[in-house]
């Protein structure tokens, strides 16, 4: 099995938090920021559409596709405050973990 899935809903939300970061720049959100969220819409249908699937991805996930996860997720995400983003990074790499232990107790 591969990430295909997860990988498009992780895209989802670094492309919302792309647009929350860039409309809350002048410190209010406003009807000219609605232009912003344009590339969130863009990848929102690929996120629902494949959604059920990423249990199954998340359980069946082995190590390679754990790295390529990480790799994907700290190429699209930039922070300005490094110690921060490596914070972020590592709490993704635990929720993968966790994740993955919690749909193993799941029933199929």
């Amino acid at each position: 099995m591969d990430v295909k899935e997860t990988k498009e809903v992780i895209r989802f939300g670094l492309s919302l938090g792309n647009a929350l970061r860039k409309a809350m720049e002048d410190g209010n959100i406003n009807l000219l920021d609605a232009l912003k969220f344009l590339p969130v819409l863009r990848e929102l249908k690929p996120a629902i559409e494949g959604a059920k699937k990423i249990p199954a991805e998340l359980k069946d996930l082995d190590e390679a596709e754990k790295a390529e996860l990480l790799a994907y997720f700290k190429k699209e995400f930039e922070l300005k405050d490094d110690e921060l983003e490596a914070k972020v990074e590592m709490a993704l790499e635990v929720g993968l973990s966790l994740s993955k232990l919690a749909l193993g107790f799941l029933k199929k």
